[in-house]
């Protein structure tokens, strides 16, 4: 259970700072503690969590999960393989285009979250599209930045994300949820 409660923590927020979206030190401390609070409702014993308020705080924490659980296996490579098809497919579906250049995006992208050393256990392919979004990464940062300026700015910015998410969960080919509809690479590739 807190190796699912880094993947909440310090794997998604190092990750999207690695993309350009950087938090203040409050709001970074902020997310830990909302998780630390999950985390204990969820049955994580409060000392294992006690001073994990930042990604610092939580290294040598992290570094001792990966130590005692090991390299991926052959299971988490299909979790992998199936949630990125899952994840192209609806991206696919809501914007209108062919799931196989958003399926290269995705796994780029998934590279700069958790590191190429994981990416190459999971078996997830290099994609050189994963140069162009490094040499993204400073004007998304710099645009980041100014948007925490702009308080109004931010929140439509918000307001924006919050809908094409809503738009992802919604929309399928025949009106079920999303998660129990999209289809797999092999499902696409068939049709």
């Amino acid at each position: 259970m807190l190796r699912t409660w880094f993947d909440f923590t310090h794997v998604p927020h190092r990750g999207l700072d690695g993309m350009g979206y950087t938090l203040t030190d409050e709001q970074l401390r902020d997310v830990y503690y909302f998780w630390r609070t999950v985390g204990g409702l969820l049955g994580i014993p409060a000392d294992l969590l006690e001073g994990l308020d930042d990604h610092e705080s939580s290294q040598p924490m992290v570094d001792a999960v990966v130590a005692v659980s090991g390299r991926p296996n052959a299971d988490s490579r299909a979790l992998v393989d199936a949630l990125v098809d899952a994840v192209s497919a609806q991206l696919g579906l809501v914007l209108g285009l062919p799931a196989g250049p958003l399926r290269e995006r995705t796994e780029a992208q998934i590279r700069m979250i958790h590191g190429d050393e994981i990416e190459d256990w999971l078996e997830v392919p290099r994609r050189s599209i994963q140069v162009a979004e490094a040499l993204h990464v400073p004007t998304v940062r710099q645009r980041f930045a100014f948007l925490h300026q702009l308080p109004d700015a931010l929140e439509q910015e918000i307001a924006t994300n919050q809908a094409v998410i809503v738009q992802l969960l919604e929309a399928t080919e025949d009106g079920g949820s999303a998660y129990e509809t999209a289809p797999s690479a092999a499902q696409a590739e068939a049709a």
